[in-house]
């Protein structure tokens, strides 16, 4: 039987071993662990034999959380920027997201230089008009042109009601002045309550001066302002 390897003084990574500390053993088992100091932060941590000499394990886990950590998010794990790029990814790349339906599988796709890398989409967020702590529905990321992907020339920040209007599901009709709109566009252009057109429109009405009629064609009488 060969004689046991000593890593004693030896260097693995950013880790240096000390000394050799009890093993752990199974029934069948004996796994050698070894103090080690890392050479990042002075932490002193035990690690497998195996791990050291296979290269898989090169520094603490205190300092190997914070690299992730910086490489990944730098810092903005937890920021609403870093949600939103979460959220993009799931929706386009990632069949069990409940949202994949209306964009993967519908082709919607997010850019490589965005999707490998969050720095990259902060980056470009935080040049193009992103405010993290912007009031609810103020600040939200818009594809300009509905039909394509999440990319630096297809996207924008805006608010929702912008959002809402760029929907390729949107109803759009030609105002009488000649002006193309949403439905919804339309009825805040009249001040017409939005319900109320809609319904005329799920009704099959389709001439315009009917559905942007201020008045209700039953009673005659002014319908509700938008909202």
């Amino acid at each position: 039987m060969p004689k046991p390897k000593d890593l004693t003084g030896k260097t693995f990574g950013n880790l240096l071993v000390i000394e050799e500390v009890e093993p752990r053993c199974t029934e069948k088992h004996k796994y050698r662990r070894w103090k080690c100091k890392c050479l990042k932060c002075n932490n002193h941590v035990i690690i497998y034999g195996n791990n050291l000499s296979s290269g898989h394990t090169t520094q603490c886990k205190r300092c190997s959380e914070k690299q992730n950590l910086d490489r990944t998010t730098h810092g903005m794990r937890h920021t609403r920027l870093y949600k939103t790029w979460v959220s993009i990814k799931a929706r386009c790349l990632y069949p069990s997201a409940v949202s994949y339906e209306r964009y993967g599988a519908l082709g919607i796709t997010v850019c490589d230089e965005w999707a490998n890398d969050f720095s990259a989409f902060a980056k470009w967020a935080l040049a193009n008009g992103f405010i993290e702590d912007a009031k609810p529905h103020t600040c939200t990321i818009d594809r300009i042109d509905p039909s394509k992907g999440y990319s630096p020339d297809n996207c924008r920040f805006t608010n929702s009601y912008v959002q809402s209007n760029n929907r390729s599901c949107n109803i759009v009709i030609v105002d009488t002045d000649g002006e193309t709109l949403t439905l919804k566009q339309a009825a805040q252009k009249h001040d017409l309550d939005y319900p109320t057109v809609y319904s005329r429109w799920y009704r099959g009405t389709r001439d315009v001066r009917a559905l942007l009629s201020q008045y209700n064609t039953r009673t005659g009488e002014r319908i509700s302002p938008f909202r």
